[in-house]
């Protein structure tokens, strides 16, 4: 906020103009709100709303390469103007566009004086310069916002996968007649969690397609195995319990199921509900010329 306050100061007194403006591009792409403001009413900034719709001042200046300069606002005749304007008898102006990340504009930085000007070279330079400068200080706060965030949830769900590794240690425990085989079954099931744990990690926390999560889980028995379900994209929570459910599974059919046997195959079928609580997967394992599972 102070970085956009200091701007629109120095942008002011450089260009001697009567008005400088920092509009945001608002979630939808629909409007821009005035995010920082120099000569608007008091009660201007946070308020003002300029529409980008098709034909407006604002969508021509988001869609153009470079500067658009207006000599005569009452004479301009390529898009329509916003009603702020005129209420602040606004008479010239330039808009540049902030970009942004992911091909997706931040907003726009504007100037606007109340007497005739004709904005040169230097003057749209100058603007365009300032323009990517705050764009490489907005793209530099927003990645390091969304470091913060990723760090805060890595936290929790690295709370949460120890809690799941001593809950598993103790089922474990529970079903094995020696401590061999306790190891043994204890290493597998953790070997399956860091195998989700790094699909959730590699993927920065974001959602996991439920194809890529099997395909890594059922690697090795892949072309006996078929599929049919809408590979939808699960949460991390979700990717660690189906991790876990399908190491079982696949665990007892490699074992004594159908993979144990050469013309054994798997059917894995699954449909997807949702509800006021998340998603709702219903898995069903089907095993074939094998004893049953």
């Amino acid at each position: 906020e102070r970085l956009l306050a200091d701007t629109v100061i120095t942008v002011a007194v450089t260009l001697s103009v009567d008005f400088v403006k920092i509009l945001e591009l608002l979630p939808g792409n629909t409007e821009l709100l005035l995010r920082a403001g120099f000569g608007w009413n008091s009660d201007s900034v946070g308020t003002i709303i300029a529409s980008t719709a098709e034909g407006s001042y604002a969508h021509y200046t988001l869609a153009s390469p470079g500067p658009v300069v207006v000599t005569d606002f009452a004479q301009e005749t390529r898009f329509s103007i916003d009603p702020y304007i005129y209420d602040h008898a606004c008479v010239s102006g330039v808009n540049v566009t902030i970009t942004g990340r992911d091909d997706r504009s931040y907003g726009i930085l504007g100037v606007c004086t109340k007497t005739p000007r004709r904005f040169d070279a230097q003057d749209t330079a100058f603007l365009a310069a300032v323009a990517n400068l705050l764009a490489g200080a907005i793209a530099c706060r927003q990645l390091e916002t969304r470091h913060e965030l990723m760090i805060r949830d890595m936290r929790h769900r690295s709370g949460n996968l120890f809690s799941q590794l001593l809950a598993l240690f103790s089922q474990t425990a529970r079903t094995s007649r020696s401590v061999a085989e306790l190891s043994e079954k204890y290493r597998a099931r953790v070997l399956a969690l860091a195998d989700a744990q790094r699909i959730v990690t590699e993927g920065g926390g974001s959602p996991v397609p439920i194809m890529d999560l099997l395909n890594t889980l059922l690697g090795p028995y892949l072309d006996r195995i078929s599929f049919s379900g809408q590979n939808v994209e699960l949460e991390p929570d979700l990717v660690f319990n189906l991790s876990a459910a399908v190491h079982e599974l696949l665990a007892n059919a490699v074992k004594h199921g159908s993979l144990s046997r050469p013309a054994g195959r798997l059917e894995l079928n699954w449909t997807v509900s949702r509800t006021e609580r998340g998603l709702t997967l219903g898995l069903d394992w089907i095993e074939k010329n094998g004893p049953p599972a």
